[in-house]
């Protein structure tokens, strides 16, 4: 019985300690008004104590909770996904046969239909015609079979039809039904992508300097603390017409191993050698550079900047600013917790939460949220978890544990003193 209580102390002693973990910055979410999914933005000073791929990331509620999330960096652009719908002239039943006549007003170029219906089970052959004066109609594709079953939970699905490029003013699109119930078809449309250029948050501790000599001119850009750069933007006031190429080197900021507080051994982590990426700037485009991923995935403290100049007089440039692509955490959130993001543990690997088998569920339109600035986690901040209670019972369970091992100490005792035979005295 002893035993069985001291295992279940160690085991509460171990998971009440888990959450003491080398965590050196935090970052406070803002409360919120209603239960949901929420997109939380992530501040770049976090950025700055977190591991470049944010596998040390984590977020407790108020009461040491660990709260389950999904992790997204954006890229410089996002595609939109938009529905055009074309004009439904026709929509009729006669003789078994669906017909429904499209309008396509500038002719163009299509290859593929998307069709909005109510889900169901069934499947039909289809003809596509095309015409350019709704009188002489020319086959586009013909005997296909169009299956309306989709296996989800929506009530309205979206399926493709696809066929020869076509340029016809007119489609006609012919299900036969064969006495059977229609097809309830309530668009017919294309998808388009629109390609929106995403906004990133500028990085503000930049410092740089400017050194002009033999044809080229050297830019040392220093960031402090080092941090995670995606774009570098030139103010450039003279000349108005330039070419330049652009080399660009960087290394690695350097690290040490995680050990346990208090020990005096620091292990150095050796620097990769340089790395490099060619660019360009050019007077005609945005005076910007999209760092290579092989720079951008990492916490840079100091980048050198290479301009060849040619025979041409140097840029004259009034500033540079760094920019990072936004980062993203997605959480359910609740209305009457306080939650709180932690980082800087280089010990920890990628958590493992069950929610990114269900990214489909979470709504499209969840709302985005900032965190608030990077701090240090021995920063008393209200609303947070601060482990006392969990520090009571550690030193109550460690109380309990020191009496059930003197009982085992005096039990063995008692044991061996039972266990030694008792010596008689001999008679002379």
């Amino acid at each position: 019985m002893m035993r069985i209580s001291i295992f279940f102390l160690v085991n509460i002693l171990f998971h009440t300690a888990s959450y003491a973990q080398q965590f050196s910055h935090k970052s406070k979410v803002p409360d919120v008004k209603q239960k949901a999914f929420y997109h939380i933005l992530l501040p770049v000073s976090l950025a700055a104590y977190a591991e470049p791929d944010y596998r040390d990331l984590r977020l407790f509620n108020d009461k040491g909770k660990e709260v389950p999330y999904l992790l997204k960096k954006e890229n410089f652009q996002s595609i939109s996904e938009n529905f055009r719908s074309f004009e439904m002239i026709r929509d009729e039943q006669n003789e078994g046969i669906h017909t429904i006549v499209i309008h396509n007003p500038d002719k163009q170029k299509l290859n593929e239909l998307l069709v909005e219906l109510a889900n169901a089970d069934a499947e039909r052959p289809v003809r596509i015609s095309g015409s350019d004066n709704e009188q002489e109609w020319f086959v586009v594709r013909d005997g296909f079979y169009f299956s309306a079953l989709e296996l989800s939970d929506e009530t309205k699905i979206f399926k493709s039809l696809q066929f020869p490029s076509s340029d016809y003013r007119y489609f006609k699109i012919e299900i036969k039904n064969n006495n059977k119930p229609a097809l309830a078809i309530s668009k017919i449309g294309i998808s388009t992508q629109i390609r929106v250029p995403n906004v990133l948050q500028q990085i503000h501790e930049i410092t740089w300097s400017k050194k002009d000599s033999n044809r080229k001119t050297v830019i040392n850009v220093y960031c402090k603390p080092a941090n995670r750069i995606d774009r570098l933007r030139f103010v450039i006031r003279e000349p108005k017409l330039f070419q330049r190429d652009v080399r660009i080197y960087a290394t690695e900021k350097e690290q040490h191993e995680s050990l346990p507080i208090g020990s005096s051994v620091k292990i150095k982590r050796v620097a990769p050698a340089p790395l490099i990426m060619r660019a360009s700037l050019n007077s005609l485009q945005a005076t910007m550079i999209n760092l290579d991923e092989s720079l951008s995935r990492l916490q840079q403290d100091h980048l050198i900047i290479e301009i060849e100049n040619d025979d041409n007089m140097p840029l004259s440039i009034d500033s540079i600013k760094a920019y990072q692509l936004n980062t993203f955490i997605t959480a359910e959130l609740y209305p009457d917790r306080h939650y709180f993001m932690y980082c800087g543990d280089s010990m920890l690997s990628f958590p493992q939460y069950d929610l990114i088998y269900f990214q489909n569920k979470i709504p499209s339109d969840t709302k985005v949220i900032q965190a608030e600035e990077a701090l240090l986690k021995t920063i008393n901040v209200s609303d947070e978890f601060d482990g006392s209670q969990d520090r009571k019972l550690v030193w109550i369970g460690s109380g309990i544990l020191c009496i059930i091992l003197l009982l085992l100490v005096a039990q063995m005792l008692r044991k061996i003193k039972n266990a030694t035979p008792e010596t008689t005295p001999q008679a002379d």
